[in-house]
């Protein structure tokens, strides 16, 4: 059996997810979040602070006290209506052989797994080999049944993917382990693989 590290944006999809949801789920309000964003992201483009404090932060303004039940929804509904029209198709064919060859099926991504879960579910449903698609993603924190504007864990991205991979997967109990990924954030995942793949929208090669 093998092995196979997807990462998301970029690679199972034709475009970033992140923006789209936020748009999705905040239309009316968006520009004007995102204009209370620009601060925290120019800190982030002058390496003032990281990654994950920036994405944390632009989630906080977004989303700080959204009732879960109401976010799972917005979550589900993007996955089922939204994902699918930016999927990247000769990606989704690769990963289609890999579900019908029975491998151990992961999507490892710096979104958030509340969209990828029921994303995941939905594509796992669409197969005959009746394999599940497991995500490891970055996690929200929430708290009386409302988001606090904290992540629960790091921000699933280049040195944390390899991190959780670690920790939910033995390596050695596969024969192969492929890695597909489009980014500097997956470079840390390429180590871990014995066949690695550059994802674009034209094409899917191999490297070294």
């Amino acid at each position: 059996m093998s092995l196979v590290l997807i990462d998301f944006d970029g690679t199972l999809t034709s475009k970033d997810s992140l923006f789209k949801f936020l748009l999705f789920c905040k239309k009316k309000v968006f520009y004007i979040y995102i204009i209370l964003f620009i601060p925290t992201y120019i800190l982030y483009l002058l390496g003032v602070i990281s990654n994950h404090t920036a994405k944390e932060k632009l989630f906080k303004i977004f989303f700080k006290n959204t009732k879960k039940e109401q976010f799972t929804t917005l979550c589900i509904n993007f996955a089922k209506y939204q994902i699918p029209k930016i999927l990247n198709q000769n990606m989704l064919k690769k990963l289609q052989k890999h579900i019908e060859n029975k491998d151990d099926i992961v999507i490892v991504s710096a979104s958030i797994e509340d969209y990828l879960i029921p994303f995941a579910k939905e594509l796992s449903k669409k197969s005959d080999a009746n394999r599940d698609i497991n995500v490891l993603a970055t996690k929200l924190e929430f708290k009386n049944s409302l988001f606090t504007g904290n992540f629960k864990t790091k921000n699933c991205y280049g040195k944390e993917k390899v991190n959780r991979i670690l920790e939910n997967y033995t390596l050695s109990e596969y024969k192969k382990i492929y890695a597909y990924g489009d980014s500097e954030g997956d470079k840390e995942m390429f180590l871990l693989a014995s066949d690695k793949f550059k994802v674009t929208t034209k094409d899917i090669k191999k490297f070294n």
